[in-house]
């Protein structure tokens, strides 16, 4: 993603012709590059033609839906928030990061190409989440508080 982010069409060149990068890695790359202030279209159109989609369309009750406060085993904790149209991601302890869709319920934080955030709904209610990278799950369980939107 820095190849994006500082606008080097060559890098972005080098990181697809690797053939290191997952399908859901370049539509992640596709739709940074699309949103980014510095948007590139020599950058978008390159990774269009290596074969990357733009992310699902989430409507954004179901972007709502998801918001909350999470928690999982040894004191982990996980604040998910929606801003206009985006999610995003506030680990305890670290900068809040942006949530890219892969589908309905399964996003990808921007910061960490090799990890997937997928949201466990039940009943037509968010009750937990599960962080995966590298092979390992984290599960995180929703927690009701007081201000908590009861919508979701």
């Amino acid at each position: 993603m820095s190849g994006i982010y500082e606008g080097d069409l060559e890098r972005v060149r080098k990181a697809i012709d690797s053939r290191a990068l997952a399908p859901d890695t370049l539509n992640v790359a596709l739709a940074f590059a699309s949103a980014t202030d510095k948007r590139d279209e020599q950058i978008v159109q390159t990774l269009a033609a290596a074969g990357a989609q733009p992310p699902p369309e989430i409507p954004v009750e179901t972007l709502l839906s998801y918001a909350g406060s999470y928690k999982g085993e040894h004191s982990l904790t996980a604040k998910i928030t929606v801003e206009g149209d985006r999610l995003f991601v506030s680990p305890r302890g670290q900068q809040k990061m942006s949530l890219w869709p892969l589908d309905q319920v399964t996003f990808r934080p921007v910061a960490f190409g090799n990890a997937k955030i997928v949201f466990e709904v039940e009943d037509g209610q968010t009750v937990g989440l599960t962080f995966i990278q590298d092979g390992y799950k984290m599960k995180l369980t929703r927690v009701k508080t007081d201000n908590a939107d009861e919508h979701g």
